[in-house]
């Protein structure tokens, strides 16, 4: 998975990303955390948008509650 505008992202890379999104550690300069979350989010957005183009607009989904 890679910070370029891909056309498609299988189930696991997003995954991948979604575990990526969720960690929280501390191995990396707070800048550099920061700038790898907000291209991991940019990134989440777009397949978000993708998969709410793909369905019909009265589906509803629940969120599983956080950890």
């Amino acid at each position: 998975m890679t910070d370029s505008p891909t056309t498609y992202m299988t189930a696991k890379e997003a995954a991948i990303l979604a575990d990526k999104l969720s960690e929280c550690g501390g191995k990396h300069a707070v800048a550099a955390r920061v700038a790898t979350m907000e291209r991991q989010c940019r990134q989440a957005a777009r397949l978000i948008r993708a998969m709410l183009r793909q369905v019909h607009s009265s589906d509803v989904w629940q969120l599983p509650p956080e950890e």
